[in-house]
């Protein structure tokens, strides 16, 4: 295989991994749109998507795993294909996250909402926002959107812990609550690790763009 052969090849899994990235971060959306409208139509369509999402991730792998194994690829073209190999894992995983919460909303879906909607819905804009900054940063190689999109994740953290809070009232106040409740612990947590896996992505990009692990030296300045 030629370099420019090769190259083409690589362009191709950057758009790949873009488009993975755009996916995911509707099947997200849609989860939080059926969650707040208890749409059992939409929740399905999330459930049922998530095929198309894996088997793009699948194709992304082989064609990673063909470039590694054929061109013996150094430097920054070995960093590339890592991080996408590395991307597109924490990518299909948050699609995973969306069809939990579709699932959740779908046995939840006849009751009516224990609670307005406030911090559940900030949780995955925020998530969203981290996720379009990690492909962002991947398009332009900035080091620096990646270092902070990461640091967005302390928001996630403290949303978390408040609805935490907040839920565990509902369920001390009435044990008929608990069900309900349990159902929107559960989505919050499933948005945690959603912003977990874009601050993966995100290391990864710095991996890529600067060669250094973040975490192995998560205080070295600059980005």
């Amino acid at each position: 295989m030629g370099r420019e052969t090769f190259i083409i090849k690589l362009k191709k899994m950057e758009n790949d991994i873009l488009a993975l990235g755009s996916r995911v971060d509707s099947a997200l959306t849609d989860s939080i749109e059926c969650l707040k409208h208890r749409d059992k139509e939409l929740a399905k369509k999330i459930i049922e998507g998530d095929d198309e999402i894996d088997n793009l991730s699948t194709a992304i792998e082989l064609e990673a795993a063909t470039l590694l194994a054929t061109q013996q690829p150094t430097g920054e073209d070995l960093r590339f294909i890592l991080s996408i190999l590395f991307m597109n894992i924490d990518l299909e995983r948050m699609a995973d996250h969306a069809v939990d919460i579709a699932e959740i909303t779908t046995d939840i879906a006849d009751e009516p909402l224990l609670k307005p909607l406030i911090d559940i819905p900030r949780m995955k804009e925020t998530c969203s926002e981290m996720l379009r900054e990690a492909m962002e940063a991947f398009i332009r190689r900035d080091a620096d959107l990646a270092y902070n999109l990461i640091k967005k994740d302390d928001l996630l953290d403290i949303l978390n812990n408040q609805i935490f809070r907040e839920l565990l009232t509902y369920m001390l106040e009435d044990p008929k609550n608990i069900r309900r409740a349990n159902a929107l612990l559960m989505i919050s947590q499933h948005l945690e690790r959603v912003g977990d896996h874009a601050t993966n992505m995100g290391e990864r990009i710095i991996y890529f763009v600067t060669g250094d692990f973040l975490k192995i030296n998560p205080h070295k300045p600059k980005y």
